[in-house]
C-alpha cells in the first residue's frame, strides 16, 4: 500500500477486477488500466523496487487473461512517459514491454498507454525522450560483426598451416628424438565482443507504434484549462472550422494526432455529451493537415502567453 490508497499487490488487483466485473455485471474486461503506478510508486520504491512491483502485478494480469477476465491491460499515467530520462521519475517504455514479454511471453497482453495530450501538453509527440532498440541497424551489425569473426578466424586458421621460415625441420626431428618437449603452440585469439544494441531517441507515440502499444489520450481539454482564453482565439484556424465550439476544436486537434488511438474524455453534463460525441463520427484530420493545423495552435497559443503577461 503506497499514499494510503495506492495498492498492486496480486490480491488486491484479483480484488479490485472482481469487484469491477461484478459493478459492470460483465464476464470479461477488454482492458485494464493501472491507474499512476508509476506516479505513485516509483520514486518511493526506487527504479528497481518499481519494477520489482510491476512484474508481480504483470504476473497476476497474465493470470487473469489465462482465465479469461481481463483481455489486456496498461498504463494510465500523468507524466512518466511525458518527463526526459534525466528525470527519476520518468520510465521507459521500452523497459516496461519487455517486462512484459518477460512475464507474458511475445503474446503478452500489455496493449495500451494512456498520458495526457493536448494543444498544451505535447511532450508525447515532440520530445524524444523514449529510447527503443533499432532491430534492423542492431541485427545488420551482428551480422557484420559475425561475418567479421569468422573472417578473422579463418585468417589465423591460413596462418597456422604455414611454416615459419625460421622453423627447422631437423632441429625438431631431432628434439623430439631426444625428448625434448616442445613449446605449445600459441592459444587462438579470442573472439571480439558483440557489438552494443543500437538504439535510437524516439517520441512516445514512435516507441509506442514500434512496440505495438496503443496510445490513448487522456486530458485533451486539459480538464477544462484550455477553454480559459481560448474561446475565439482559435476561429481563424481553417482546419478546425468545421468544429462549432472551442471545446470540439480543442478535442478534434487531439484526437486527430497522428499515433493517437482514440481520446478519453470526462463529462458530467448532457448537452456536453449530446454536442461532444457526434465528433466521433466526423474524419479526422489528416497527417498534413494536423501538422498545418498544430502550427497554427502553437503560433495561437504563445500570442495568447504573450496577451495574458502583458496583462498581468
Amino acid at each position: 500500500m503506497m499514499a494510503g490508497s495506492h495498492c498492486l499487490s496480486r490480491a488486491c488487483i484479483r480484488a479490485s477486477v472482481g469487484a469491477s466485473l461484478a459493478a459492470l455485471r460483465l464476464a470479461t474486461l477488454d482492458l485494464l488500466y493501472l491507474h499512476n503506478a508509476a506516479e505513485v510508486q516509483l520514486l518511493a520504491r526506487g527504479k528497481a523496487g518499481f519494477m520489482a512491483l510491476l512484474r508481480s502485478a504483470f504476473q497476476e494480469l497474465e493470470a487473469l487473461r489465462q482465465e479469461g477476465k481481463v483481455r489486456g491491460y496498461g498504463l494510465a499515467s500523468w507524466e512518466c512517459f511525458r518527463l526526459p530520462p534525466t528525470s527519476p521519475a520518468h520510465l521507459s517504455l521500452g523497459e516496461v514491454v519487455r517486462l512484459a514479454r518477460e512475464v507474458g511471453g511475445q503474446q503478452h497482453g500489455f496493449l495500451a498507454v494512456q498520458l495526457p495530450v493536448n494543444a498544451k501538453m505535447t511532450e508525447a509527440f515532440t520530445q524524444p525522450w523514449q529510447q527503443v532498440v533499432n532491430t534492423t541497424a542492431t541485427d545488420a551489425a551482428r551480422r557484420a560483426a559475425a561475418a567479421a569473426a569468422a573472417a578473422a578466424v579463418a585468417a589465423e586458421a591460413a596462418l597456422r598451416l604455414k611454416e615459419p621460415e625460421d622453423v627447422n625441420p631437423e632441429k625438431i626431428s631431432a628434439a623430439m628424438d631426444a625428448g625434448v618437449a616442445l613449446p605449445p603452440p600459441p592459444p587462438p585469439s579470442p573472439p571480439p565482443p558483440p557489438p552494443a544494441v543500437i538504439s535510437d531517441n524516439v517520441t512516445l507515440l514512435e516507441a509506442a507504434k514500434r512496440l505495438g502499444v496503443a496510445v490513448f489520450a487522456s486530458g485533451p481539454l486539459m480538464e477544462g484549462q484550455l477553454l480559459q482564453g481560448l474561446v475565439g482565439p482559435l476561429d481563424h484556424i481553417m482546419g478546425l472550422k468545421d468544429a462549432r465550439s472551442t471545446a470540439l476544436k480543442l478535442l478534434q486537434y487531439a484526437r486527430s494526432v497522428p499515433g493517437i488511438a482514440s481520446v478519453l474524455l470526462g463529462q458530467k453534463a448532457q448537452e456536453h455529451v449530446e454536442a461532444n460525441v457526434p465528433l466521433a463520427a466526423a474524419p479526422r484530420l489528416a497527417p498534413k493537415m494536423w501538422e498545418l493545423v498544430s502550427q497554427e495552435m502553437t503560433e495561437t497559443l504563445k500570442h495568447q502567453q504573450q496577451q495574458n503577461a502583458l496583462a498581468v
